[in-house]
This record gives structure tokens, C-alpha cells and sequence, in this order.
């Protein structure tokens, strides 16, 4: 026989729920503003979401992921991680090479959140070739920049 959920049991898988749905809609919006980000903070012309993760389950497959798994560039379970990433943008730089932008987003910004950025830059850059420049997006950071190379970008959806 199950018992019955106590009040606080019910109280605390409904936060665990609304912080998930707050998270997804907040990624879902810096997502959507990833691109205006590149272009305004790294100066890439026409910058373009090419990947995209689970934000508001509408996750973007990232073909070269897959390709270079086939070619044995990288490991299908790097293709794996690879394809989560948060948000990929493409674009030109400045001097006209080609660039990626990988972002892992969070409201607050942990030391996690950078690690997956940096690491999943490299293995897009494994697998492509293509310079991949690996940030964070978020409204605050819980631990202040490192030195790892991973940039920091503010994003308030309420402005």
C-alpha cells in the first residue's frame, strides 16, 4: 500500500516543476537572442542558430555532429554531448573566417555551466575545424569569471 505524498513532499516537487519551467522559458528566450548577442558583443555578421538543445523542446539537430562521429573525428558519445548544447550560433567574423558560438545558458551561471561551454566548444571545433568560441549566457554568475576563456554574457529577457 503507497502512502500518501505529505504537504511537504507535494510543496517540493511543485518548486522542483516550476523551476524547471521557469529555466526552459528563460532559455528558450536567451536562445531566441543568442544571435543578436554574437553580433552586438563579438561583431558576427549575419549570426544564425545552427544547434540548439532542448530549450521549449525544440531541439535543433546539429548534422556535423553526426558526421564527424561517422568519420571517427569524434565518438558518438561526444556527438551526444555535442548535440545538447544549449544554443550554436554561426557567423562571420570580422576579418571574414568563419565562426561558432556555443552557449550553455542558465539564470545563474555555475562552474558546471562553464565547463560544458568549454568542453563542448572544443569537440564542435573537433568536429568541424571551425573556431568555436565558448561563453555562457545568464542573468547572474553564482562564482565570478575564471580564467578558463569562457566569456560571460548578461541576458535579461525583461530588459
Amino acid at each position: 500500500m503507497t502512502t500518501p505524498n505529505s504537504f511537504r513532499d507535494i510543496l517540493d516537487a511543485m518548486e522542483r516543476d516550476f523551476r524547471r519551467l521557469a529555466e526552459a522559458d528563460y532559455e528558450g528566450k536567451a536562445t531566441t537572442f543568442a544571435p543578436r548577442l554574437a553580433r552586438r558583443i563579438l561583431g558576427l555578421s549575419s549570426p544564425t542558430v545552427v544547434g540548439r538543445g532542448w530549450a521549449n523542446n525544440m531541439a535543433l539537430p546539429l548534422p556535423e555532429a553526426d558526421q564527424a562521429a561517422e568519420r571517427g573525428d569524434i565518438t558518438w558519445e561526444e556527438a551526444d554531448d555535442l548535440v545538447r548544447a544549449d544554443v550554436i550560433v554561426s557567423g562571420t567574423a570580422q576579418d571574414g573566417a568563419a565562426v561558432y558560438v556555443l552557449a550553455e545558458i542558465s539564470i545563474t551561471v555555475q562552474e558546471r555551466d562553464r565547463a560544458r561551454a568549454l568542453r563542448r566548444a572544443g569537440l564542435l571545433e573537433k568536429a568541424t575545424g571551425v573556431v568555436t568560441i565558448p561563453v555562457v549566457i545568464g542573468e547572474s554568475e553564482e562564482t565570478p569569471a575564471d580564467d578558463s576563456g569562457v566569456a560571460f554574457w548578461h541576458f535579461d529577457p525583461d530588459g
